[in-house]
């Protein structure tokens, strides 16, 4: 596997966070691949190079020699519990129903060190469960991008993750979260604004999300039959408000703040 340095250089984390801050641009990553062969790191350079190779051609399964360095690189850290990290554009994505929030501290130590030495471009969580630990946020520090995008977050819980998220965005290498809001095909991001500061200097949290067609259609249905009862029970005078997809978030603005301080906290 590839050996990780006791401290990596400015040069490979600028190069790394560019591959994580532009996941789409090829050429990112053939620049870093350029890099860690200029440090040694031949198998690593070369693996990158074939995996973005057999992506262009749209092929499903790698080839001979990608399998070969696959298991030099890997050998079986690819897969603990129910979770496995796949290879795809020379880094890995973590495919978790949880297992890496369970174990937390308890992870196979390779698994560790495919974090630290900067393989993890993406972790796509696809249960419901975020139980965010010491030990897991340790790991997601040096991940690409947290993809919550398969859950099912209603807007309350987005500002709960960004809470979570954003001081990772602001001392780790995470660059970016993709989280849920409604429907499996419509998915919100949180970004740490780059110009707005929250009082402890931190960025503040950028929120964006998309309302799905069908979310309408069915909020729609609902005040049709809102409107129904009012009638049915004597209202004269109806006049609904507009819906959209900044209904129903105030949350995002912020409640009251929990602890077990009543000087500090609400509840």
């Amino acid at each position: 596997m590839t050996a990780v340095p006791a401290e990596t250089t400015a040069d490979f984390e600028a190069l790394l966070a560019n591959v994580f801050e532009n996941p789409d641009d090829n050429l990112a990553r053939l620049v870093f691949a350029d890099y860690v062969e200029e440090q040694g790191d031949t198998d690593r350079a070369e693996f990158i190079r074939l995996q973005i190779e057999t992506a262009r051609k749209g092929e499903k399964y790698p080839g001979k020699r990608e399998s070969e360095l696959m298991a030099t690189l890997f050998g079986n850290r690819l897969k603990f519990g129910r979770d496995r990290f796949e290879p795809h554009r020379g880094f890995l994505t973590l495919k978790t129903a949880g297992e890496v929030f369970v174990l937390g501290s308890k992870l196979p130590p390779g698994v560790a060190l495919l974090f630290r030495a900067g393989w993890v471009d993406r972790v796509a969580v696809l249960g419901n469960e975020m139980p965010f630990d010491a030990a897991t946020v340790s790991l997601l520090r040096d991940a690409g991008c947290l993809d919550l995008s398969r859950n099912r977050l209603a807007p309350a819980h987005l500002a709960t993750v960004a809470i979570t998220v954003l001081p990772l965005l602001a001392g780790g290498r995470l660059r970016r979260a993709l989280v849920h809001r409604t429907n499996v095909e419509e998915w919100a991001e949180i970004l740490a604004d780059p110009d707005v500061k929250d009082a402890w200097g931190l960025p503040a949290p950028r929120l964006t999300f998309k309302l799905h067609p069908n979310d309408a259609a069915v909020n729609e249905w609902f005040l049709e039959r809102a409107k129904e009862l009012l009638v049915a029970s004597g209202g004269s005078e109806i006049q609904p408000a507009p819906f959209d997809a900044g209904f129903g978030g105030p949350h995002l603005l912020g409640t009251c703040r929990m602890g077990n301080d009543a000087g500090t906290s609400v509840i």
